[in-house]
């Protein structure tokens, strides 16, 4: 009764207790509102734990300009770890765009600004940034060690 209740209060009063309320006008809205629900609340803890990095693929692109390139196999690499900025842009239809050089810069895709990425609050948890970039060097070494593949080829 009374007990349960304080603690469930002082649960909520510290922090560690969130009831999220979702609506929708259909099982099919709220299942994708819930899945996006549950993405935002994973990001957030993942962020507390290890920290944010600049979002859009900013800080892969940062990274990218520290490789020095001397092989053919280095070239591929740098070629993926730009390939996450230069799909979004794509995505937004942005075709025609300048690589940002300071670095923590990038295009909102919104406005179309040049911005500070982390002041405007365009960001990424780091935790999600290396897990995407392990699982995609995974995935690669995969490949190379695979005597054939057979890709569906998209238009």
């Amino acid at each position: 009764g009374v007990i349960i209740n304080h603690e469930k209060r002082l649960a909520r009063l510290s922090g560690k207790v969130a009831v999220v309320k979702v609506g929708a006008n259909s099982e099919v809205e709220l299942k994708e509102k819930r899945d996006r629900v549950e993405d935002a609340i994973c990001a957030t803890k993942a962020a507390i734990k290890e920290g944010i990095v600049p979002g859009g693929g900013i800080a892969l692109l940062n990274a990218a300009q520290n490789v020095l390139v001397t092989s053919e196999g280095e070239q591929v690499l740098l070629d993926a770890i730009k390939a996450p900025f230069k799909t979004i842009l794509a995505n937004a239809g942005i075709e025609n765009y300048k690589i940002p050089t300071v670095e923590g810069e990038g295009l909102n895709v919104v406005t179309g600004d040049m911005v500070n990425m982390i002041k405007s609050g365009i960001i990424d948890p780091l935790l999600v940034t290396k897990s995407a970039l392990r699982n995609a060097a995974s995935v690669a070494t995969t490949i190379l060690s695979t005597d054939c593949v057979i890709n569906n080829i998209r238009n």
